[in-house]
């Protein structure tokens, strides 16, 4: 699937409002093991939104950050764990899904 203009600019969206949330970048979120917050969450926050608002394939988000869709996978299904107990990851969510409705 060719990425259209309409998916790069909502690519570039999330991930703009990812890094502005977290105060990080995506050179800091594709850094390879890395467990530090908030970059550690905004890769996980950022893998989820991509695949699940952006539509983007694992193939794709696993180009962006430089990794094995094996590891997207990991950090989706996290995300989805993550999501499911409501607490700071969670909100972190809600704001960010709030932020990208308002743009």
């Amino acid at each position: 699937m060719e990425m259209t203009t309409e998916n790069e600019n909502k690519r570039d969206m999330i991930i703009r409002g990812v890094e502005e949330y977290y105060g990080v970048t995506m050179k800091d979120m594709c850094v390879p093991n890395t467990q530090k917050y908030p970059d550690a969450a905004a890769r996980d926050l950022l893998s989820y939104l991509l695949r699940e608002v952006g539509g983007l394939k694992y193939t794709q988000i696993a180009d962006m950050f430089g990794t094995s869709i094996r590891n997207i996978f990991f950090r989706i299904n996290k995300a989805r764990t993550d999501l499911g107990y409501r607490g700071k990851f969670y909100n972190d969510y809600q704001e960010i899904i709030n932020t990208l409705k308002n743009e």
